[in-house]
């Protein structure tokens, strides 16, 4: 078991909670409220926001670089990708 616990709030930045994942090296991150825990955060959330941000792009013909672009077009827009560098091959 883990003596010192690392959490995160329910008010915390997206970002944020990634960032204390990626320095910590942990796969889950309790979510609290006071001395209540609310929530965890896994790290297949983030990729789970990633792929809504690819759902809710509008479909469109064109090439693959298209497509790359304009999904790394509306991450940027996203408040919580700030410090998270992405990149979509």
């Amino acid at each position: 078991m883990t003596k010192k616990i690392i959490t995160t709030t329910g008010n915390s930045p997206l970002h944020k909670a990634v960032e204390l994942m990626e320095r910590h090296h942990i796969k889950r991150l309790p979510v609290m409220h006071g001395q209540k825990v609310v929530g965890i955060i896994t790290r297949a959330n983030p990729m789970r926001a990633l792929a809504s941000i690819h759902r809710a792009t509008p479909k469109t013909q064109g090439k693959d670089a298209v497509t790359r672009n304009r999904i790394l077009s509306r991450l940027k827009k996203q408040t919580w990708s700030t410090e998270i560098q992405v990149d979509v091959l």
